[in-house]
């Protein structure tokens, strides 16, 4: 019993290590830039689909910061794993970029998903979210419109 208990220990100690390396941003999924000139909307209503694709696939909310690098913009995606929150860290963009604080974030269609905007995205300065064939922006509750749809 002893034998056991002690290489199941060494087991996890031996791996632990391994798995911190290969888990460095475990959130993060992918980059996305836009071309020269494009602007903030054309971008998300371009990168919204694949966000969506990605996130019906993986059944979880996607989000990220927008940021800006001249007249280019760029944004992290990454999950939190479910599809009831998106945590966003607003500092983190793509490298060379700088943030605007404007979000992006996907909603599944699981039953009870989040359809919108949440008390926590009119906290931020702004946002984009996409679900199904929609793109909706925001800067607050009373100035909301869309962005994309069918």
């Amino acid at each position: 019993m002893r034998v056991s208990i002690f290489i199941a220990a060494l087991a996890v100690a031996v791996a632990g290590p391994a798995l911190a390396d290969s888990t460095q941003d475990p959130t993060h999924l992918y980059d996305e830039v836009s071309t020269h000139g494009e602007t903030m909307d054309a971008f998300v209503a371009r990168i919204s689909p694949k966000a969506i694709e990605v996130t019906e696939e993986r059944r979880v909310s996607i989000c990220g910061v927008i940021g800006q690098s001249g007249d280019r913009f760029g944004i992290r995606l990454g999950t939190s794993n479910t599809w009831k929150k998106c945590d966003i860290d607003l500092a983190n963009t793509v490298a060379g970029f700088t943030s605007t604080g404007i979000t992006f974030h996907t909603t599944t269609s699981d039953e009870g998903s989040q359809r919108g905007f949440s008390s926590e995205n009119f906290k931020r300065p702004g946002g984009y979210v996409a679900f199904g064939n929609v793109v909706r922006y925001q800067e607050g509750c009373t100035k909301d419109r869309i962005v994309s749809s069918p």
